[in-house]
């Protein structure tokens, strides 16, 4: 992160934000389930990870 640009506050505050939203995932996990089924989530996912792949093809 450092060679980012980003100071210690800056890191610091980052990694309280990921420790508090890996606190909170099961439960916005199971709101999300509630929402769709398995395989819905799992066909966004597979989309999502097709677009980033893409997108790191494009960059090399």
């Amino acid at each position: 992160m450092k060679k980012l640009g980003f100071d210690e506050s800056a890191i610091n505050e980052l990694v309280e934000q990921i420790e508090y939203f890996e606190g909170e995932a099961p439960q916005r996990d199971d709101i999300v389930r509630s929402y769709f089924k398995e395989e819905c989530i799992e066909t966004i996912v597979d989309d999502i990870v097709e677009e980033i792949l893409k997108l790191n093809k494009e960059k090399h």
